[in-house]
């Protein structure tokens, strides 16, 4: 029999449940190791190529058209010199990203050996009390390196 024109189709009346996938283990720990090998491969461009000597490093937006520094300004230098274990000066260049740079790290290294149902960063971290901390000490970094003391200081 046919169903009359307008009328809704027959519905099934047992409805089953979608089926549920299983998690893999390791899923996205390969997204993590192809970042490891990227870091290492960039890693090993800057060890190579310095950025002091110009070449295809990007310029600073800012700097270029303003003359003033970011907070980044020098952070490319002072890897190059941290690779090449030059700490004393690539404190010089940018103090900031040596003293941020192994945080950086170990906040990495934590994400990496963690298991994928584990992997958050840490609470402390994305506080907002701790944003805007972080945005401060950015901004003041970048307040106090432009001021004609800053040079004197080393900064």
């Amino acid at each position: 029999m046919m169903p009359q024109r307008g009328s809704p189709p027959a519905m099934n009346p047992v409805i089953s449940a979608p089926p549920q996938l299983a998690a893999a283990p390791h899923r996205g720990r390969g997204w993590w190791l192809l970042g490891l090998a990227g870091a290492v491969a960039l890693a090993w461009v800057l060890f190579r190529f310095n950025p002091a000597e110009g070449g295809f490093y990007p310029r600073c937006a800012l700097h270029s058209t303003t003359g003033l520094l970011c907070p980044g300004c020098g952070g490319l230098r002072a890897s190059h010199q941290l690779l090449h274990g030059e700490v004393r000066e690539a404190f010089v260049l940018n103090p900031l990203a040596v003293v941020l740079l192994p945080m950086a790290v170990a906040l990495g290294l934590e994400q990496l050996l963690r298991s994928p149902q584990e992997r958050r960063l840490a609470s402390w971290f994305t506080r907002p009390l701790a944003l805007v901390a972080g945005a401060g000490l950015l901004f003041g970094f970048s307040f106090a390196r432009n001021l004609p003391l800053a040079e004197w200081l080393g900064f």
